[in-house]
């Protein structure tokens, strides 16, 4: 027999204060190397390649935040015992904690600090109707549930 499975919408998260805060420090970046544009005598050369090689960091990191955030919506699926999210498999014993941030939801698995950014999402469905049958199952399996500011990482 099988278990009922329970499907709902997700998408990654919209990550406004990240961009934002990458975007000031490419703008930082970019007043810091075009500044003295007149000045021929770098006294600092490896200053400099740092520089650029912030840049290009920023810069992907930026696009890669982009990318990810319109990315189309997958699906989740939980059943009585497990979670399916981005066709990866999580036994309830191998989560520790659901973090809920307003519309945004992370998943922390155990022996770990931080959530990581591919357990993260949002619901697009009915959110109400989605969190309501999150914490039903987080109930019925043992798993906490905490709402406020969490920690991400890519």
């Amino acid at each position: 027999m099988t278990d009922p499975v329970y499907v709902t919408r997700i998408k990654p998260p919209l990550a406004l204060r990240t961009m934002l805060s990458v975007l000031v420090s490419i703008a930082i970046l970019l007043i810091s190397f075009f500044r003295s544009p007149g000045n021929t005598i770098r006294p600092h050369d490896t200053l400099y390649y740092v520089l650029i090689l912030c840049l290009i960091f920023s810069t992907l990191l930026e696009v890669y935040l982009i990318l990810l955030a319109l990315r189309k919506a997958t699906e989740m699926k939980w059943s009585t015992d497990t979670l399916q999210i981005h066709n990866r498999m999580i036994p309830a014993p191998e989560i520790k904690s659901f973090h809920i941030d307003g519309p945004l939801v992370g998943i922390l698995p155990k022996n770990t600090r931080i959530v990581p950014l591919s357990l993260c999402f949002r619901f697009t469905d009915d959110r109400t109707q989605a969190i309501e049958s999150l914490h039903a199952w987080a109930e019925m399996n043992g798993v906490r549930l905490k709402y406020g500011r969490f920690v991400k990482w890519m």
